[in-house]
C-alpha cells in the first residue's frame, strides 16, 4: 500500500524492518545484556502476533463491509490481541512485568 501510495522506493524501505530486528537485538545484548535483549525479542514476537490478528481481521472484513469499518474492526482485533498477550505474559511472569524496567 505504501509503494502504491507514495512510491516503490519509499515502500521498499519498509521491507527492511524485519531484517533490522536481529541487528538491533545484537546491539542491545552487547550494550545492555542478554536479559534486556530477551525482553525486546519477546516484545517483537508479541507485536508480530498482534499484527497477524490485524491482518486476519482485515482479510476477513475488507470487501465485505465499508473500508473504514473493516479497518476499525482490524484495529480492534489488534488491540484485543495486544492486550490479551500482554496480560497472559504478566500472569505467567509477574516478576518480570512488575519490576522497574532496565
Amino acid at each position: 500500500m505504501i509503494a502504491k501510495t507514495v512510491s516503490a522506493r519509499f515502500g521498499g524501505m519498509f521491507l527492511a524492518f524485519p531484517a533490522i530486528l536481529p541487528a538491533s537485538l545484537t546491539l542491545i545484548q552487547e550494550k545492555e545484556g542478554t536479559r534486556r535483549a530477551d525482553r525486546e525479542a519477546l516484545g517483537a514476537i508479541l507485536g508480530g502476533t498482534s499484527l497477524v490478528a490485524f491482518a486476519g481481521a482485515g482479510e476477513a472484513t475488507i470487501g465485505q463491509m465499508p473500508g473504514a469499518l473493516a479497518l476499525l474492526l482490524a484495529l480492534a482485533a489488534w488491540l484485543a490481541a495486544s492486550f490479551s498477550l500482554y496480560a497472559l505474559l504478566a500472569a505467567l511472569r509477574p516478576q518480570d512485568c512488575d519490576r522497574n524496567r532496565d
